[in-house]
């Protein structure tokens, strides 16, 4: 049987959840026996990770960025254009808005008909302007057309798209993040220690693993944690990540004169063996689709604090595994924390709680990949009628 190839294109290689997720997908694929190519500018932090695997084929866009630029752009369409043709591509799968635009009009302009674009949470959002609101929805919509499925993350995702007139409802599948959990009980063994750090194994320790940008809202966590020092003034707030807001951070956690309580740990590819010194997550988001870090916190049986953002709402049942609280409300942010940091039962309940819905709604990596190659088995054979049924 015929070897699919499979392009998949993402914008940037960042340490985010879709870049994560887009690598994971085309790990698992390659070691299936799939030819896979993967489409992306050459810059962040899992650049090297990308360049270090060796079954998969790379294909480095420096013109590919986040901003619109029209130039750029096309220069990007056409590459993607005649890579597809050279390399006869049979499955277009695209990722974030900005790939997702330029790939998928690759796509449709080579004449590829099976394409999956994975919805990583909408790039409109009730934080961004106007015109951009609308110019992207313009887009979205122009897009579905040559979209033959959406991958969405979270229901709310595919609400949104809807409402926005984007596609129809037969073409979204609802196939939330999967994560890979080897190395969880190794990683619980075997992880750092609070000491490896200079905490203390009696200090509460509260986790939060994103981006430094506006979309994280880190201004909220702090906010509450002025509060918090109050009452608990040996916790501890951990943050790992980096980004453009690093230096507004910094100068508003020595503002709020919490140094002492706030360690940066930046970018880390050991997540796995930090969240042993964590006794509690948090994410403090304006807007999500599917926040894997919050996944991985449930595998390791942490209790959450999270704002209540987009797809958040439907992996935290408020008062069970975790606190939901309106977004930018620093007050009650403060609050529902304070009852985890003062409560070692409560903790631990809930981080059971947690470890239960991560099993209960199997957030594996094997259960996303069935799904994922049942659905890109149903668009090449929708395309290929009359020919025996395709396998990956």
């Amino acid at each position: 049987m015929e070897k699919h190839k499979v392009l998949h294109i993402i914008t940037e290689l960042a340490l985010g959840g879709a870049q994560k997720n887009a690598f994971l997908i085309c790990k698992e694929l390659s070691a299936c026996g799939v030819d896979v190519h993967l489409a992306a500018a050459p810059r962040g932090g899992l650049y090297s990770e990308v360049c270090a695997e060796k079954n998969i084929k790379t294909f480095f866009l420096p013109e590919l960025c986040r901003e619109i630029s029209p130039l750029n752009d096309l220069i990007c369409v056409l590459k993607i254009y005649r890579y597809i043709k050279k390399h006869r591509i049979d499955i277009v799968h695209t990722h974030s808005s900005k790939a997702g635009i330029i790939g998928r009009r690759a796509a449709a302009l080579s004449g590829v008909k099976s394409v999956v674009h994975s919805i990583h949470g909408w790039s409109f959002h009730d934080h961004c302007g106007r015109f951009r609101k609308i110019l992207y929805v313009l887009l979205e919509r122009f897009s579905a057309r040559s979209t033959g499925a959406f991958i969405a993350v979270s229901r709310a995702d595919i609400a949104k798209g809807l409402a926005h007139g984007i596609g129809k409802p037969g073409q979204y599948a609802f196939i939330p993040y999967g994560i890979d959990p080897s190395g969880i009980e190794k990683a619980k063994q075997e992880g750092y220690k609070k000491e490896d750090f200079g905490i203390r194994p009696d200090q509460v320790t509260i986790g939060m693993i994103a981006c430094f940008k506006p979309q994280k809202n880190h201004a909220l966590l702090i906010s509450a944690a002025a509060d918090i020092v109050r009452s608990f003034p040996s916790v501890r707030f951990v943050l790992v990540g980096d980004g453009v807001l690093r230096a507004e951070i910094c100068r508003q956690i020595e503002k709020e004169g919490l140094r002492e309580n706030f360690l940066l740990l930046g970018w880390r590819q050991d997540v796995y063996k930090l969240m042993p010194i964590f006794d509690i997550i948090v994410l403090t988001s304006l807007w999500e689709g599917l926040p894997i870090a919050l996944l991985e916190a449930m595998a390791f049986a942490k209790p959450i604090v999270a704002a209540d953002a987009d797809g958040i709402k439907e992996i935290i049942t408020e008062g069970s595994n975790g606190f939901l609280v309106p977004k930018n409300d620093s007050e009650e942010f403060c609050r529902k924390l304070s009852r985890l940091i003062g409560s070692a039962g409560l903790r631990e309940s809930m981080g059971r709680a947690s470890r239960a819905v991560f099993e209960e709604k199997d957030f594996s990596k094997t259960r996303m990949m069935r799904a994922v190659c049942g659905l890109y088995e149903q668009l090449l054979n929708e395309n290929n009628k009359g020919n025996p049924k395709s396998q990956l």
